[in-house]
């Protein structure tokens, strides 16, 4: 996909650390310009698993960092369809190095707004360009652990994305959803064995369509931000506050 990998004019390195399993970026910059530039960054990366997740320690992001043990492969890529790396479950970097200069005016890169867009990075990145910018798509922990991550975070002047910000049940989120009446039901069948040998079985095991109906029915209403449950904790982890009524389990706001 050409547009996996892509810059809007500018001149940097880059790496990307991706987990396989905010901000301090908050002022915005308008910039005027008649010219937009694609480069598109597919093709030779230099690739490195990190099953000990010493890359940030190590400062494996630096420009002159890299050494024995990274590879090249060819962007797109997905290290876990290849033979060695069929069952890892941990980190891995991408690392580029790469000049662009704008053709048009303005003639500096350092008078263009700059974007970098990675497409299908799956579930967690952190991405450095000349030095660290931006960690995006975290959020699975405690409070304590996304409060101390945060800090961390804006000490080096890094941008932050948690997510997502509405789970069920669960209150590493924003907030929380309430489960419908039958919800499990819901969850039991599509945890049945799929394929052509189980039709009859999953048939006889399928809720009702009324259950089925009334079950999502209940889930979009459910989901709507005025009912769902404002986990205090992780905002305050966050250095947010709430301006939604809370809910309590089983209430409703008002």
């Amino acid at each position: 996909m050409a547009t996996r990998r892509k810059f809007l004019a500018g001149s940097v390195s880059a790496v990307a650390g991706v987990l396989a399993t905010s901000t301090s970026a908050r002022s915005a910059t308008e910039v005027e310009s008649s010219v937009s530039e694609t480069t598109s960054l597919c093709g030779e990366w230099f690739f490195r698993a990190d099953p000990d997740n010493a890359g940030v320690q190590q400062k494996w992001y630096d420009g002159h960092a890299r050494g024995e043990g990274w590879r090249i492969v060819s962007v797109p890529h997905t290290s876990q369809v290849e033979a060695p790396l069929v069952d890892y479950r941990g980190v891995a970097w991408y690392w580029l190095s790469f000049e662009l200069s704008a053709t048009g005016t303005p003639q500096s890169p350092r008078d263009c707004a700059v974007r970098v867009e990675f497409e299908a990075v799956f579930h967690t990145a952190t991405v450095w360009v000349n030095g660290p910018i931006w960690m995006g798509e975290s959020g699975e922990n405690n409070d304590d652990w996304i409060a101390q991550f945060v800090k961390t975070l804006e000490k080096n002047n890094i941008g932050w994305a948690f997510w997502p910000y509405k789970k069920m049940e669960k209150s590493s989120a924003v907030v929380s959803i309430l489960p419908p009446a039958d919800w499990a039901k819901i969850v039991e069948f599509a945890k049945l064995p799929r394929g052509t040998g189980q039709v009859e079985e999953r048939l006889k095991a399928r809720p009702d369509q009324e259950t089925i109906v009334r079950a999502f029915d209940q889930f979009l209403e459910n989901m709507r931000l005025q009912k769902c449950i404002v986990n205090a904790g992780y905002l305050k982890a966050l250095g947010l506050k709430s301006d939604v009524a809370p809910v309590t389990a089983g209430g409703s706001a008002k």
